[in-house]
């Protein structure tokens, strides 16, 4: 094979998996979703514990949607400060199909945070600890978006302000 079919091939090739990036990642068909909260429990058993309290150990995911962790550092993490129920936007940095050059994109916008490590009440003492995964709440589309996107490039968090919708 001489060096131009090869470039060929190479440029092709490049093409293709810009254009499977492109829809995977702006197809937004998804219908906003108003249906009831459904808890999903870590512990098969009751849910309460023996005292008769509510077990703190279950994330509270709405109908047709999936609870995803992605790994995080304390950069992209906004130094810690993401913690449970608030709501982020995910910004995915990946190389540019056709020049290699890093792009930075908004993948995501108002994700709910559903837990920050192992926590997943807000303002708690493991919140205070730096932690290395956060869990989000997404449709089962844009999670299967985060995993390209984090395989590929880098994933960082940017925390909503109180007053936002």
């Amino acid at each position: 094979m001489n060096n131009k079919k090869i470039w060929m091939y190479a440029i092709i090739s490049g093409l293709i998996m810009s254009v499977i990036f492109y829809f995977a990642t702006t197809s937004n068909n998804h219908p906003a979703q108003k249906e009831p909260v459904v808890a999903m429990n870590e512990n098969v058993s009751d849910e309460t514990d023996k005292n008769g309290e509510t077990n703190e150990n279950e994330l509270s995911i709405e109908a047709g949607k999936r609870a995803m962790s992605i790994p995080v550092d304390q950069v992209q993490s906004v130094s810690g400060f993401v913690e449970p129920g608030s709501f982020v936007d995910i910004v995915a940095v990946l190389p540019d199909a056709t020049t290699g050059e890093k792009v930075s994109k908004i993948l995501l916008s108002h994700v709910k945070v559903l837990a920050t490590g192992k926590d997943l009440q807000p303002n708690s003492e493991e919140t205070e600890e730096a932690y290395q995964m956060v869990t989000i709440e997404v449709l089962p589309e844009d999670g299967a978006r985060i995993s390209f996107a984090k395989e590929m490039g880098v994933l960082t968090l940017m925390l909503e302000g109180s007053n936002e919708q």
